[in-house]
């Protein structure tokens, strides 16, 4: 049987409400973890607070590179090479921080659409409170858990590989 959790990391990343994700050197870790070698070429899904990039983001204000569902993008199938996504963890979540009263897609729709776009050995970044079950095409290679802010939230990053 496969271990569930990889690795704990010691430091805390807080949020970053300039880009989007954790701070404390978050992006520069999971850029390695992802083997980036070129931060303009990252797809971030729900990425609308992310400044390099390619952006995809339902709220228009944000200004993101698409302004869209990040189940359903326009980006063009097996075309990418790296793909993070941090989702809100639910609906009321996404109602009560961005006011926003749409239907936010699923852990499956997310995976569906990262596996769509990556190239076959392109990788997938995700953040989410739940060990991700693998599906066809997509197979996760390790879990990290860290901790975010007050009230200390534990979440996992989950590194998935396209097959």
């Amino acid at each position: 049987m496969r271990a569930v959790l990889d690795e704990i990391l010691e430091v805390e990343f807080l949020g970053d409400e300039d880009t989007g994700y954790p701070t404390g050197g978050f992006l520069a870790w999971a850029f390695e973890r992802l083997g980036v070698t070129d931060p303009d070429r990252v797809v971030h899904l729900f990425g609308g607070a992310v400044k390099r990039g390619i952006t995809v983001d339902i709220r228009p204000e944000t200004n993101p590179t698409h302004c869209c569902d990040a189940a359903h993008t326009p980006i063009e199938s097996d075309s990418v090479e790296w793909v993070m996504s941090d989702p809100p963890v639910s609906e009321l979540f996404n109602q009560a921080f961005y006011g926003i009263p749409t239907k936010v897609p699923t852990e499956f729709e997310i995976m569906k659409e990262a596996r769509r776009i990556l190239k076959v050995g392109g990788c997938f970044g995700m953040i989410q409170p739940a060990v991700p079950e693998d599906i066809p095409g997509l197979v996760r290679e390790k879990t990290y858990a860290f901790t975010t802010g007050a009230p200390r939230f534990v979440c996992g990053w989950h590194l998935l590989r396209r097959v």
